[in-house]
């Protein structure tokens, strides 16, 4: 066994599916971006639907959150116990798809809260998506599927396409 650090950190990296790395980078892309939107926006303009729009900043932001769960997590992986930890039966019924947002902000969590509902799905979402096997991303999806028939396509889409 060869015990030079670099030399096994470069073995490791030869390692990675080519898919999964590309996966990473196109999330940790969009994350990136849509952190520059989101980042610097004061809490008191998070539940304000502007003239012309169907949704809020945290209605989008939570959203972004239960789809990244149901893309990169739920679909992939099904239900585990740990991800009430993650996020609410609550949480997610109020930003699915067909979800009416609602501009009270007392009606629903905090800008914190979901600006944490959205970091954490998104540190274990790329957890999750580096144990997964080749068999596993190369699954066809059962409709409705987001973008693509194929599972390592379907993590990238849950971060691309926002």
């Amino acid at each position: 066994m060869n015990r030079d650090p670099q030399l096994n950190k470069v073995s490791q990296q030869m390692t990675v599916d080519p898919r999964l790395e590309i996966a990473r980078k196109q999330i940790e892309f969009a994350r990136q971006y849509t952190r520059s939107l989101i980042d610097n926006l004061d809490d008191s303009v998070w539940f304000t639907i502007p003239p012309g729009s169907p949704t809020h900043i945290a209605w989008q932001v939570g959203h972004l959150a239960m789809a990244e769960y149901g893309l990169c997590l739920f679909r992939m992986r099904g239900r585990q116990p740990e991800d009430t930890e993650l996020m609410s039966s609550k949480f997610r019924k109020r930003f699915s798809r067909g979800s009416t947002p609602d501009p009270d902000a007392s009606n629903n969590p905090t800008p914190d809260e979901i600006r944490g509902v959205f970091d954490h799905v998104h540190e274990t979402a790329l957890a999750a998506i580096e144990s997964y096997s080749d068999e596993l991303l190369d699954e066809p999806v059962d409709d409705p599927y987001a973008g693509s028939r194929r599972s390592t396509e379907r993590c990238c889409f849950a971060r691309t396409t926002r």
